[in-house]
């Protein structure tokens, strides 16, 4: 019985041992790395290997640091945003006035790997160490920025007073050298004490007051200006009257010099073209009687030609009673049926017609034919072509009986 228990406390001993053992080899031969840190790694030989990635891996008893690779610290009044000490940063302004600003700080320790061991020789695995070292750097340059304004113009205007901190903090080459980099500074309050608010409030004040004094003058500047303006004005409504009637004067003394100008003018003109107009009336009365002349030339010419067929119609006649007489008698000559009386009366009537057609043919004989005869366009009638043809053939014989003479 006691040698069962006995082995029993001996088999136990060595389970405890061995799971002992166990969990040293297992802590030194796996490790573990979360997906938002970063370790670095010394191997038993003195070997550094930085580890970025998440998960487990194994390992031969190393020494492992590990460190966040993006950190968010607040130095902060209010014990909500950080620590529940006053860790905001006191500064002095240039009139001497001072405040207190929480900010909240994004920075960055994974980088290259020799600004990683740079870091990691400053701070040993100890992240507060990076804080403190980004809050010192912080506070000197905030300090900097206050010394160039006054209090009440970072009261006023608390974006200037941030943007100058962050020109200077953001990516700071001094933090870099140490292996952070700061990505983001930002302004979460900013306080002032009693002593400076006051004195915030009294050169408000004053300004207002100043403010006050200067709408003031402006007004009186404006009134004092509309007086004047309407001095001015009245004075040039004075003399633009007395202008008015000197030039109103002027104007129409002017004005009746044109006139009379213009009438003198007017009359001038109406004389030259009563001169004008009366040498067109003798110039149209001129032409009036050189038409007349020629329209009675014209009518004299056709009453001479109308005569002149007149004579040549009545030779015709002549000749044609002549032609009929001599034909009448021939008749009679062949006709021995007509009684005495018949005969003598024809032979009678033919030696007049033989008379009269002898005188219209001396009378034709020494007429002056028309060396032209106008013939109508019109349609003519067979005895009236027939007798202009005639004529015209008897014009013709006149000349050349003329000519042979």
């Amino acid at each position: 019985m006691n040698k069962a228990v006995h082995i029993a406390k001996v088999a136990g001993s060595i389970i405890v041992v061995l799971t002992i053992i166990f969990l040293i080899l297992a802590k030194g031969f796996i490790g573990k790395n979360n997906v938002q840190d970063f370790q670095i790694i010394q191997s038993i030989r003195g070997n550094i290997e930085i580890r970025t990635v998440g998960g487990y891996y194994t390992k031969l008893f190393p020494k492992i640091w590990t460190y966040p690779k993006v950190v968010n610290v607040f130095f902060s009044a209010d014990a909500r945003e950080g620590s529940p000490s006053d860790e905001s940063i006191s500064v002095r302004f240039k009139n001497k006035g001072t405040g207190q600003f929480s900010t909240r700080v994004t920075y960055r320790l994974l980088g290259p790997k020799e600004s990683v061991m740079k870091m990691h020789e400053n701070c040993g695995g100890n992240t507060e160490i990076a804080d403190g070292i980004v809050l010192s750097k912080l506070k000197e340059i905030a300090r900097v920025a206050a010394s160039q304004m006054t209090s009440s113009e970072a009261i006023e205007q608390q974006e200037k007073f941030i943007a100058g901190i962050r020109k200077q903090f953001v990516g700071n080459i001094s933090l870099k050298g140490m292996g952070i980099t700061v990505d983001k500074v930002e302004l979460t309050d900013l306080n002032f004490d009693t002593d400076t608010l006051a004195l915030f409030k009294a050169q408000q004040k004053a300004i207002l007051l100043g403010k006050q004094a200067e709408s003031k003058e402006i007004q009186y500047k404006m009134e004092l200006k509309e007086t004047m303006a309407k001095y001015k004005k009245q004075i040039a409504e004075e003399s633009g009257k007395a202008e008015m009637k000197k030039m109103t004067a002027v104007t129409d003394a002017q004005r009746e010099k044109e006139l009379a100008e213009i009438s003198a003018n007017k009359k001038v003109s109406v004389a030259e073209f009563e001169k004008k107009e009366a040498l067109i009336r003798q110039q149209k009365l001129v032409e009036m009687a050189e038409l007349m002349k020629q329209e009675a030339l014209v009518k004299a010419k056709q009453k001479e030609e109308i005569a002149q067929i007149e004579l040549i119609q009545a030779r015709l006649d002549a000749q044609s009673k002549i032609a009929l007489a001599e034909a009448r008698q021939k008749e009679i000559q062949l006709s021995g049926a007509i009684t005495e009386k018949e005969r003598v009366l024809a032979e009678i009537l033919a030696g007049k017609q033989v008379a009269i057609a002898k005188a219209y043919g001396t009378a034709i004989a020494g007429a002056t034919f028309p060396k032209t005869i106008i013939m109508g366009s019109g349609k003519d009638s067979g005895d009236a072509g027939l007798f202009k043809m005639w004529m015209m053939s008897m014009i013709d014989r006149k000349k050349t009986a003329s000519a042979t003479k």
